[in-house]
Parts: C-alpha cells; structure tokens; sequence
C-alpha cells in the first residue's frame, strides 16, 4: 500500500508538467532563476520509516534467523524550507530544516513471546522528527525546463517518540531510544522550470548512523537487539 502511494505521488506530478510543457512553445522559463546567489523555498511530502536491525547473536539470532523481532514501516507527513546557496554553475549548498511526523512498529515473535498477547507483543513507536540536514545539490545540463540533480550530505535529527503497546500501554520506560541521531543522506530528483517558480520532484533515502538504544536497560524488550538504527525514504515537492 506504501509503496502504491508513494508510486502515484513521483507519477503524478511528472505526468502533469510533461503535458503542460507539450502544450508550449519551447522557450525557458524563469532563464535567470539559477544565477542567483541565494533562494528561498519550501517542501512538502510524505515519508516512511523503517528500522535497520542487527540482531544479538548472545540471544540466538543470527542475519539469517531474525524471527524474533521483526520491523514494520509506517507512514508520514514532512513539510521545511530550504535556503540554498549557489557554488557555482552545477553545484548548491543547501540548509533544509524539517519536521517529519512518522511512525513504525516493532513486533516479537509469538513462539519466544507466547505469554504475551498480540497487543503486548507490537510496540508501535510514533515519532516526530526536527532535521537540520546540510545538504550539496550537484546539477546537470538544463534542457530547456528540466534539469536533473543528484543530493546528498548529513543531517542532525532531534526525535520525540511515544511508546506504547497495541494496547497502549506506556513502554518509554522499558524501550528508552535516544533523543538525537545523525543520520547521511542521499537522493536525486528533477528541478521543473515552470512560468512562475520552480518545482521540483525528489526522492532521497535517510539512514542512522547511531545506535538509538543507547539509553535502553537491559531488558526483555532490548535484549534480542545488539544495535538499532533509523533509515528512511522521503518523496518530497519543493517549491523554490
């Protein structure tokens, strides 16, 4: 279903400014937008979380047998505004602070959690998410209204997370993540030079580099887990 709804949002889009450009002459738009030294903009999209888990061997898991604790993604809204400064003719540098709005689930296994019901089994993990990514925007040739663009760099996430059973039952103190990650990020997109602004259609991958059980005691919850990281994929529209 994810995957369905982020296919239409990258579609969409492409299909309507493709029809729109067929139906004029082919002329640049906006032909000094790129020269500026600085921009302002903003964005908006959806994302989907997910964790990268790496199993506690000391618990009888291994990379091949991970059945005792499973991940599942969730879905979300991020919206921030972009500063960009221009390096030269191809390459940006771009400051885009953001707040994501997010969710995802960790699941146990039924076999090795069979006194606990299904409910107390999930842990469903919302969290909201303010980034402060730095970020270098590496262009090609425009043609006409359409230039293509590769993204990448680092950001400093402050996350603040819920934790609660399928029951709703309070887990933060058992399942204590931490409150800052950085994540690297990196993504292509393509900049769409319309009359009055430009828009641009960007897919970019996030991922944790630190652990977010750092400030998790042992317990039955965290002791399947030797390291757990955040990484996600982001489809935004921005307008500049």
């Amino acid at each position: 279903m994810i995957k369905k709804i982020l296919i239409a949002l990258i579609v969409l889009p492409v299909f309507f400014v493709s029809t729109s450009y067929g139906q004029q002459k082919k002329f640049k738009n906006i032909q000094n937008f790129d020269k500026n030294k600085f921009h302002w903009g903003f964005y908006l999209g959806l994302n989907t979380f997910d964790f990268k888990l790496t199993p506690n061997e000391e618990f009888g898991m291994t990379d091949t047998h991970t059945t005792a604790v499973t991940t599942e993604p969730g879905l979300g809204f991020t919206v921030g505004l972009i500063g960009d400064m221009r390096l030269n003719d191809y390459i940006n540098l771009r400051f885009e602070p953001g707040l994501s709005i997010t969710g995802r689930s960790i699941i146990y296994d039924e076999e090795l959690y069979g006194d606990l019901s299904e409910e107390e089994r999930t842990l469903n993990i919302h969290s909201t998410y303010a980034s402060l990514p730095v970020l270098v925007k590496v262009a090609g040739k425009r043609r006409i209204n359409i230039r293509p663009y590769f993204i990448g760099g680092g950001s400093l996430n402050f996350a603040f997370s819920s934790i609660q059973n399928g029951d709703g039952s309070d887990k933060e103190s058992e399942f204590k993540s931490t409150k800052t990650e950085l994540f690297w990020e990196a993504g292509g997109g393509i900049d769409w030079y319309l009359p009055m602004f430009k828009l641009s259609t960007e897919i970019r991958g996030a991922f944790g580099i630190n652990d977010i059980l750092g400030g998790s005691k042992s317990n039955d919850l965290t002791d399947p887990i030797d390291k757990l990281q955040s990484r996600a994929v982001f489809f935004v529209l921005k307008f500049e």
